[in-house]
């Protein structure tokens, strides 16, 4: 249902809604929904559980890109199509005599341009997070890896030198 529907139905003795507020109040419930998404957005994770026993690692950083990604693209989508047809209906409501098209264009116009902004930028933060947490799990898997191979050398250095030392320190007679 449209703003001025809403308004009628709730005040019907009103006269009808001016341009120029409906346009204010379109615009402010199209940025405020967009960016009611943004939380979700930016804070959901997916956890992924294995299918088996034995398994003890996996590397989702595909799946959570993808995931994130066509959720943005999904939630984009709509809203704009959404927005569009509503702006094509409200349109057609609100129509006036012809000498008041040229403004009534440039009010539409301005809006639409508005949701499209608010959608490539709702779409850019998105993508940005995402790009930066896949950065941040990949340098986060490197360096736990990079990590435990240094351990693990470390560990059969130590190994090796006791195994000297013992064997060294039997041969000398050292140990009896």
């Amino acid at each position: 249902m449209s703003v001025d529907r809403y308004i009628a139905i709730l005040r019907p003795m009103r006269p009808k809604m001016s341009r120029r507020a409906f346009i204010t109040i379109m615009t402010t419930i199209w940025i405020l929904a967009s960016s009611v998404s943004l939380p979700t957005a930016l804070t959901s994770r997916v956890t992924y559980k294995p299918p088996y026993g034995g398994l003890t690692s996996l590397n989702d950083n595909s799946s959570s890109s993808y995931i994130n990604t066509n959720g943005s693209f999904t939630h984009s989508s709509s809203s704009s199509v959404s927005s569009s047809s509503n702006l094509k209906k409200d349109r057609v409501d609100l129509a006036e005599p012809p000498e008041d098209n040229e403004t009534d264009e440039k009010g539409l116009l301005v809006v639409v341009v508005v949701v499209v902004v608010v959608v490539v930028v709702v779409v850019v933060v998105v993508v940005v997070v995402v790009v930066v947490v896949v950065v941040v799990e990949v340098i986060v898997t490197v360096v736990v890896a990079v990590t435990a191979a240094v351990v693990e050398e470390v560990i059969i250095l130590v190994t090796i030198v006791i195994i000297v030392v013992i064997v060294v320190t039997s041969r000398h007679g050292l140990h009896s």
